[in-house]
């Protein structure tokens, strides 16, 4: 899967919803969702993002906005085959 920017995922979710309804359900401002749409989320906001994105067409994850705060976990590692002992 494509890494995406953590600004694409505001803009997808403004898609999704209305910039109305993002700042409606953080309690801000239309102002302020748009700021985030250039220039990121705020950590308090995430997790109402996130919670507020299960109603949208492309659900997101808390990494989805701020991937410095909440990495995704790393993918289990691929068990390597066993060798066949020679000699």
């Amino acid at each position: 899967m494509a890494k995406k920017r953590p600004i694409t995922a505001i803009r997808e979710l403004i898609e999704d919803l209305t910039v109305k309804t993002v700042a409606e359900h953080c309690k801000v401002r239309r102002q302020a969702v748009d700021y985030w749409a250039r220039k990121g989320v705020p950590a308090e906001h995430v997790l109402r993002l996130v919670a507020l994105s299960k109603t949208a067409r492309r659900p997101k994850t808390p990494s989805d906005f701020r991937p410095d705060l909440y990495p995704r976990p790393a993918a289990p590692a691929q068990p390597q085959p066993a060798q066949e002992a020679t000699g």
